[in-house]
């Protein structure tokens, strides 16, 4: 029998629906950078002052960008992943607007992490462009 413990650090199976098996693999976001820069950049958002209604939207868009990254890891499929990563990036770039929205300086640290992430993102989106063989196949599947 294995502890609790054991279980988040291995992760856990289930069945979905359609009889896929799916893994939340709890330790994959210990090694997942982009998303421990994703939750850097929350905090540093939280430590911005600017008007309130400005300051709850940027709060809730910087912690939705850790939260799509997160559950972007427990979706089975390459779309649904992109699909997760693509929130990321939209909530990253309304973030950005939002700062520019609030007509503050900002300091340095903040513009520098969002730029690391807005690559970061950009790249983990270009690794699930669909293969020629997939994109071939949807072709045909769609005629």
């Amino acid at each position: 029998m294995t502890s609790d413990k054991q279980a988040v650090s291995a992760g856990v199976r289930r069945r979905g629906g359609d009889g896929t098996v799916i893994v939340f693999a709890f330790a994959m976001l210990k090694n997942f950078r982009t998303y421990h820069v994703s939750v850097r950049f929350y905090r540093l958002c939280e430590e911005v002052r600017c008007p309130r209604h400005l300051r709850e939207q940027l709060s809730r868009a910087s912690s939705s960008i850790a939260l799509n990254l997160s559950e972007g890891t427990a979706r089975p499929t390459r779309r649904d992943r992109k699909r997760s990563y693509s929130m990321a990036m939209s909530s990253l770039r309304e973030c950005q607007t939002i700062l520019e929205l609030a007509n503050i300086p900002v300091d340095a640290e903040v513009s520098s992490v969002a730029d690391s992430l807005g690559g970061q993102i950009y790249r983990l989106l270009q690794t699930l462009l669909p293969t020629p063989d997939e994109q071939a196949s949807d072709q045909q599947g769609s005629r």
